[in-house]
Parts: C-alpha cells; sequence; structure tokens
C-alpha cells in the first residue's frame, strides 16, 4: 500500500512476551495459572464479618449521619477486644484494617466481589450459584476458579437486590423481578438471575478501559491507522454507525474511542438501558452531556406499563428537546432499534452497537428488531436500516486462550448499507474495508464512500483508502487462512 500519513505512523510493539510460536495440544488437560488474589479475598473471617456487619447495621441506623468507617474501626476494636477475653491472638493491624474493609464491602459496597474485581487483567467474573463455583475470566489464561462470594443463596439474591437499589436508577431484583442488569461504580456491568435458573446466577463484565481514545484503541491493535482516520473523519462529519461483533468483541470500548473524537463542546445525549459508556464522567472530552437510562417502574399497570417507567423509546422526545447535537443509543438488542432509528433521522448523527457476526449479519439483526419488536413490516425495517445507517463497523473476536494464548479483538470489515432494487431485501453492503490476508480489515479498492468529499472537507486524505499497513502484527497461533485471498 502507499506510505501512511505520518500523523498517523506508531511504532511497531514488541510481540506479546508469552508468545512462544508452539502449538499446544487444545486436547491435553493444562494445569491452571492461579491468579494472585487480593489477601482479604480469602484469609477473612467471614463469620466475624457477619457479626460486626450485623452490629454497625444497627448502629448506623441508631446514630443516622455518623461517619460509617469510623462505627466499623470501633466495632473491629471491640472484636479484636472480645478475642483477646476469650484468649484468642488478637489481630494485628493489617488484619483488622482487611475485616474493617471486608465489613465495609458488605455494608455498602460488593461484598467478597469487591476485591475480585480490583484483580490485574480480569475482564469477567461469573458466580453459579453460592455453593456452585466462581469463575474468574482472563484475557491471556483460560479461566481459573475464584473464591466463594457469599454463604447461602440467600445471601447472593440480598447482595444483588441492595447493590440494585443503591444504583444510578434503583432496580428491582425480587421474586417479581428475577433478572437485572445495572451498572456498577467503577462501569462495570452486573447481570444477575434467580428463579427461572436452578441457582443464583451473576455475571459481571469488567471495563477496564473508560476513557479510552483511537489512538490508543490503534496502538493496542483493534485497528489500523487508515480506519482510525477514516471513522474519525465520519464521525466528525456527522455520519452515523452502527458497531457490531459477538459479544466481548470490545464494541463498547470501541464506541467510546469513536465518540471521543468529537469536540469536547459537541452536545451528546446518550440513551441506555442502563448507564454503560459513562461519557458523563469524562467531562475533559465531553462537557455537554445527557444521559439518560431507562426506568423499571412499578406499582399500578397502565396501558401495559408498568406506572413510572420509561423505555429508551420515551427517552427520545426529551433528548430531541434537550438541544442534542449527537444522541447515542447504546446496545441494541430488540426495541431499542426503534430509538436507534429515531435518533439517527432527528441528531446530527448517532452511533449503536449490536450483537451480530459480520455487516451483513449486522442489518438483518437490525431487521429482525424491528419487525419484532417495532410491529413494522420487512420492507420498510430494510429501507429504515439502509437509509439511516451510514456505516457497519465490525469488530472480529478471536479466542485462543483454549490453546494457551489470549483474546484477539480487530477490525476486520467496515460496509456502507445502502439501497439496491426493490423488495424487502432490497439493499446491499459494499465493503470499503475488507478482511485482508490475515483476517484484518484493509481497504477494498473496489469501492469508495459516495461522501467521501464530506470526509475530506474534515480532514481525510483519500490515500487512506489505499494503505492497508497495520501498525500491530497479529501474532496469532493458529493463523487465518482465507481461501478468497
Amino acid at each position: 500500500g502507499q506510505p501512511s500519513p505520518a500523523a498517523h505512523h506508531l511504532d511497531e510493539p514488541t510481540p506479546p512476551a508469552n508468545h512462544t510460536g508452539a502449538q499446544p495440544n487444545p486436547f491435553r488437560p493444562r494445569p491452571e495459572a492461579e491468579p494472585e488474589l487480593p489477601l482479604n479475598s480469602t484469609s477473612v473471617d467471614q463469620q466475624a464479618v457477619r457479626e460486626i456487619q450485623a452490629a454497625v447495621s444497627e448502629l448506623l441506623t441508631d446514630r443516622d449521619g455518623q461517619d460509617a468507617r469510623t462505627v466499623i474501626a470501633d466495632e473491629v476494636t471491640a472484636y479484636n477486644q472480645r478475642r483477646l477475653h476469650v484468649g484468642t491472638p488478637a489481630l494485628n493491624p493489617d488484619a483488622q484494617a482487611q475485616l474493617g474493609q471486608a465489613v465495609f464491602d458488605a455494608v455498602f459496597g460488593l461484598g467478597r466481589l469487591a476485591p475480585l474485581i480490583s484483580i490485574p487483567g480480569l475482564q469477567n467474573i461469573e458466580v453459579r450459584g453460592h455453593d456452585q463455583t466462581t469463575w474468574l475470566i482472563f484475557g491471556d489464561r483460560p479461566p481459573v476458579r475464584g473464591p466463594a462470594v457469599c454463604d447461602s443463596p440467600e445471601e447472593l439474591i440480598e447482595l444483588v437486590a441492595r447493590l440494585a437499589r443503591s444504583g444510578a436508577t434503583e432496580r428491582p431484583f425480587d421474586n417479581a423481578h428475577p433478572h437485572v442488569d445495572l451498572t456498577l461504580p467503577d462501569m462495570s456491568r452486573l447481570s444477575a438471575s434467580f428463579r427461572f435458573t436452578p441457582y443464583p446466577v451473576l455475571t459481571i463484565r469488567i471495563h477496564r478501559y473508560v476513557d479510552i481514545d483511537l489512538p490508543t484503541l490503534q496502538r493496542m491493535g483493534m485497528l489500523s491507522g487508515s480506519m482510525a482516520a477514516f471513522l474519525t473523519a465520519m464521525v466528525r462529519a456527522g455520519k452515523s454507525l452502527v458497531i457490531a461483533g459477538v459479544p466481548e468483541a470490545g464494541k463498547t470500548t470501541l464506541t467510546r474511542g469513536v465518540l471521543n473524537v468529537l469536540d469536547p463542546l459537541v452536545a451528546i445525549g446518550t440513551i441506555e438501558t442502563e448507564d454503560e459508556l459513562g461519557l458523563h464522567t469524562l467531562p475533559h472530552r465531553h462537557a455537554r452531556v445527557w444521559p439518560a437510562w431507562e426506568l423499571i417502574g412499578g406499582g399500578e399497570v397502565i396501558n401495559g406499563k408498568a406506572a413510572g417507567s420509561l423505555t429508551v423509546n420515551d427517552l427520545i422526545p426529551p433528548a430531541l428537546r434537550a438541544n442534542v447535537q449527537v444522541l447515542v443509543v447504546g446496545e441494541v438488542r430488540g426495541h431499542e432499534v426503534i430509538a436507534m432509528l429515531e435518533a439517527m433521522q432527528g441528531t446530527q448523527n448517532s452511533v449503536s452497537t449490536v450483537h451480530a457476526k459480520n455487516g451483513r449479519d449486522a442489518v438483518e439483526r437490525l431487521v429482525t428488531c424491528a419487525t419484532k419488536y417495532g410491529q413494522v413490516d420487512t420492507t420498510w425495517a430494510y429501507r429504515q436500516v439502509a437509509q439511516l445507517v451510514d456505516a457497519i463497523v465490525h469488530v472480529n473476536l478471536i479466542g485462543e486462550r483454549h490453546l494457551g494464548g489470549r483474546q484477539h479483538r480487530f477490525i476486520d470489515e467496515i460496509v456502507l448499507p445502502e439501497l439496491s432494487g426493490d423488495g424487502a431485501a432490497g439493499y446491499s453492503v459494499p465493503a470499503i474495508y475488507k478482511p485482508g490476508p490475515d483476517g484484518r480489515g484493509i481497504p477494498d479498492p473496489a469501492h469508495t464512500p459516495p461522501w467521501l468529499d464530506e470526509l475530506e472537507r474534515y480532514g481525510f486524505d483519500p490515500a487512506w483508502l489505499h494503505d492497508t499497513s497495520w501498525d500491530t502484527s497479529l501474532e496469532l497461533i493458529h493463523p487465518i487462512r482465507r481461501r478468497d485471498q
């Protein structure tokens, strides 16, 4: 390809230290590499935590406004004195501090989940019943077993219910509402269920990259310099994007990076089922944010909706009245698709995400959601998607943890849905970027965006559409072999 414009060139990093070139037998059991767990996640006496927690909860109720940590410290000291009175060795200062933190987490925080979330490199926590298994999911190794996070099903249910009550938007988790999705204070995403599962289950997806930008993602190998320049110009030129991929592909992270190319004074609205993007927590990147989330509501049901509930579709009118220039409708899983299309119609541009295996699959997924939840016919749905979605960016995920490797995430195609003839499925998805020899996206010289002149107005150099280089190497244990190259 032609030389990259110097402004987007980055030095190639060294290959990952754990890559040896060897190809282990995927059917041979491997010893699990135990993570370095924080001390207080395994060594704190949970019976002591429960005893002090009960005393602290009663004291905080009786003495409203008293500093919680002071109350906890006093109760830990009293507990330590009781140990001495019965001839048990006293806790040293470090052990007392760990016990106090565990009590604080049990009363106000994530309980025994709190120290796990802080483990470096951890991506997911899966809890499958109190007496089943806690799994810790990393990006560069097989899943490993973690410590128990509760002692009974009721304790796990109550932990989730307390977290749901204390979130930015209070959500019920009870027999009438046996599933909940919510965002934790560190922007991690929690999903929990019971009743329709044999035991309470909980999954936490940890977001490590909240304050992220495209140059950083370029250095991490998610996109090329050509793609970074293309997406930057697209968003600044007012084009609407749908970012597609399977779960854990990095769709939300890429969405943040794409939106962060905007001027901080651009007014952005975000509409989500629960707070996930967190743009309002980044005032240095976005000074004018109108964030909104669905409300579950409760009590009396009026016209098929619980009193006080608000869906993402209900939030579109107030968002449009809020003088936003860019309106983001987060993840599209079903009914959100109608809000996404309205956002693309009513504002300068929009960005959303959807679960899909490639660009064409993303179109079909959006149409399926529209016909199922929007009560529209397929012809209308195809036409709206093709007319309103300017580009679909697909992020591929290649997992090699089972081979002793890591997860690889990269954009493999950027397609432009467009109408092509009559009929329900009268559309095509020409690729501006298509999978190259190693699977990563490269420009397709056969196609040029019809609004290239608009991109040039925002600094895009057409030479990028001939640049096939990436700034990082793709270190796969089992390389992709494309038969169509």
